[in-house]
């Protein structure tokens, strides 16, 4: 939710446009033409260069063919008209929009420079956000990649969202500990909300190309549901390939939605 995935969603139109287009292929010839009459409707077959034919009750199933196959005209109208909208928006759309997000991550001495330029409003919040991080995650030792807010994050991805979320001046703690029923787990960002304070967690879910990492990450996700923990209220989710790895873009319009 997101950046527009541009490539995902063309190809989910394309299938569609492909099934509407075959099923249309097999519809009746013509196109149903509709009267009322008192109570009752009337309904009958236009052909190309030819007058309306009456259909009867008998051939019902002519009338409700062609009436479906009208639905699907301009359900195929519809969606091509949203493939033209898409494609003009990807050619606006600026393919470097994310740029500050890259300044920071890519000039570690600029990032040290401006650390204090982007302090938390609320003095709880910030004093909840700069209590030690927790140790108890699994795989301390993939930590490599410091950010600005001084946690030390496992992926560049999870980096981009850490500088995010600081340069926001929001109040955060990475990997804080959460138990969920009989499980504890770790949500990569735990953010409290700068008017509410409440907390939305944010998981990144980085290997969705990988069979053993996507069963986790549904497990995750059923954990979340089951215990309160909605996408798109008190939950954020993103997700990455290796074709399709996770961008300033997309970070921006998640921000932009939940603060």
């Amino acid at each position: 939710m997101y950046h527009p995935n541009f490539k995902a969603r063309l190809n989910q139109i394309d299938s569609k446009i492909a099934s509407l287009k075959a099923a249309l292929s097999k519809s009746p010839e013509g196109m149903l033409r509709i009267a009322k009459k008192g109570n009752y409707y009337t309904y009958k077959q236009k052909l190309p260069n030819k007058p309306a034919v009456y259909i009867s009750k008998k051939d019902r199933h002519l009338a409700r063919d062609l009436a479906y196959k009208r639905y699907l005209e301009l359900m195929l109208e519809d969606l091509e008209a949203s493939r033209r909208a898409i494609m003009g928006y990807q050619k606006m759309f600026p393919k470097d929009m994310g740029r500050a997000s890259r300044y920071l991550f890519e000039n570690e001495g600029a990032g040290r420079l401006l650390k204090e330029c982007f302090p938390i409003e609320h003095a709880p919040l910030a004093a909840w956000a700069g209590r030690p991080g927790a140790t108890s995650a699994p795989f301390q030792e993939k930590r490599v990649i410091e950010c600005l807010s001084g946690h030390i994050v496992r992926s560049k991805s999870e980096a981009m969202i850490d500088n995010t979320l600081f340069t926001g001046s929001l109040a955060f703690r990475y990997e804080d500990p959460l138990t969920l029923g009989d499980e504890t787990i770790h949500p990569d960002f735990a953010i409290r909300h700068p008017q509410s304070g409440g907390i939305i967690y944010w998981d990144h879910f980085g290997m969705m190309d990988r069979p053993r990492y996507i069963k986790r990450a549904v497990h995750a996700l059923e954990l979340y549901a089951l215990h309160g923990y909605v996408p798109f209220h008190n939950l954020i989710v993103t997700f990455e390939t290796d074709d399709e790895p996770l961008d300033a873009a997309q970070i921006n319009m998640v921000m932009d939605y939940f603060f």
